[in-house]
C-alpha cells in the first residue's frame, strides 16, 4: 500500500557530528487520510537550523508554526489534528508554551499529553564547577565519566594552583575556566601550567592518567597540547584593568566575564544587573572578541543572555542545575 512521504531527508545532513545515516521524512499521509507528523522542534523546515531564540513562546510558535506548515502540505489544516504531545526541558516553561500552543488549536480540541524530560536540553557545553561547587577531584572524575560525549564539558578549578591543574588535565579535562584572573604575569603562568614542555611545566604521568586512555593513546604526549582549550575568568577591577595585557598572551583560548564578582568589586553586591556594571561588562567583551579570542559569560538573566547572544558571544551560560532544579520545584510548589 503506498504512502504519501513529505519533505524527505537523510540524518547525515541534518545531524553530520552524528554517524547516522536514516532515510526519514517529515510527514505521512497513509491511505489518503490519516496524517503522521513528526516531532518537531524549533527549526525552520527548510534547512534544519534552530531560530536564533531561547524564548520559550518565540520557539513554541515556530513549533506549531511548522505543524500547521506540514498540515497544508499534506492536504489539510490544524482543524484536522487529533493529538498533541508537549515534551519541556523545562516545567516553568509550561504556562507560556501551553498559553502559546493554544492560539493555533483553539477550537480544535486535541487530546494533549506533556512531558518534561530534562534530557532533551542536550547543552552544546556545561560547565564542572570546582570553585565554588562542592566537587573534589574524584566528584569530577565522575562528572567526566557520566557526560561522556553528550555535551563538551569545562571544568573550573578551584584557582590556578599548578599541582590542582595538572591533576585535572590528567583525568580527562580538555577544557579548563581558571577564575580570579587578575594580570598577563598570573595569565602567562596558568598557560604554562597546562602545557607539556617545553613550552610548558605540565608533569608528565600520563601513562596512568584517563586523559591518554591509561597509555593507550601512542602520541598522546606530543598532541596533548593541541588539545587543551584554556579559559581565564576575569571578575575584578584588577583583571578588568589588566584584560588587554591577558589578551597578548600566546596560549590564552577565550576570556569569561564574571559578573557577579566584578559587580561585588565595583560596589554592587548582588546586582550583576546595574547599568554601571553592565557598561563594564559589554565593554569587556567587545574587546575580548575584537582580540579574535572568545567571550563568555554567565547569567540567570534572560534579557541580558539575549544581549549577549545577539552580540556574538560564543560560550554563553544561562543557568545552572541548581537554579534550574530549585526553580522548577518552586514552580510546582506554587501550583498546590
Amino acid at each position: 500500500m503506498a504512502h504519501t512521504r513529505i519533505r524527505k531527508f537523510n540524518t547525515k545532513e541534518t545531524y553530520p557530528e552524528q554517524n547516522l545515516d536514516n532515510d526519514l521524512c517529515q510527514a505521512v499521509v497513509a491511505r489518503g487520510r490519516m496524517v503522521f507528523l513528526r516531532g518537531q522542534c524549533p527549526q525552520n523546515l527548510d534547512d534544519a537550523k534552530n531560530i536564533n531564540s531561547s524564548d520559550p513562546v518565540e520557539q513554541t510558535h515556530k513549533v506549531m508554526q511548522n505543524i500547521r506548515q506540514l498540515m497544508e502540505e499534506c492536504g489539510g489544516g490544524m482543524e484536522h489534528v487529533c493529538r498533541v504531545q508537549v515534551f519541556l526541558t523545562d516545567v516553568r516553561h509550561r504556562e507560556a508554551v501551553y498559553r502559546t500552543m493554544g492560539e493555533y488549536i483553539k477550537g480544535v480540541h486535541p487530546v494533549s499529553t506533556g512531558l518534561v524530560v530534562t534530557a532533551l536540553a542536550r547543552p552544546d557545553w556545561l560547565v564542572i564547577d570546582a570553585e565554588h561547587g562542592p566537587n573534589g577531584l574524584r566528584d569530577v572524575l565522575a562528572q567526566l565519566r557520566a557526560i561522556g560525549t553528550k555535551a563538551h564539558p569545562v571544568v573550573r578549578p578551584r584557582d590556578d594552583n599548578r599541582a590542582g591543574i595538572k591533576q585535572m588535565l590528567d583525568i580527562g579535562a580538555q577544557t579548563l575556566l581558571v577564575p580570579m584572573i587578575e594580570s598577563a604575569d598570573q595569565a602567562r603562568e596558568v598557560v604554562r601550567s597546562v602545557l607539556y614542555p617545553p613550552a610548558g611545566v605540565r608533569g608528565v604521568g600520563a601513562a596512568l592518567a584517563r586523559a591518554s586512555g591509561y597509555n593507550a593513546i601512542p602520541d598522546y604526549l606530543s598532541s596533548a597540547n593541541d588539545q587543551v582549550c584554556l579559559l581565564l575568568q576575569v571578575e575584578s577591577r584588577a583583571g578588568i584593568d589588566a584584560l588587554d595585557d591577558i589578551l597578548t598572551i600566546e596560549g590564552v583560548d577565550g576570556i569569561f566575564v564574571g559578573p557577579a564578582d566584578l559587580a561585588a568589586d565595583m560596589g554592587y553586591l548582588g546586582q550583576p544587573g546595574a547599568p554601571e556594571v553592565q557598561t563594564v561588562v559589554n565593554n569587556a567583551l567587545d574587546r575580548i572578541r575584537a582580540a579574535g579570542r572568545a567571550a563568555g559569560i554567565l547569567t540567570s538573566d534572560h534579557t541580558l543572555a539575549q544581549g549577549y547572544a545577539k552580540k556574538g558571544v560564543e560560550f554563553l551560560a544561562v543557568g545552572s542545575d541548581v537554579g534550574t532544579l530549585a526553580g522548577g520545584l518552586r514552580h510546582l510548589r506554587a501550583q498546590f
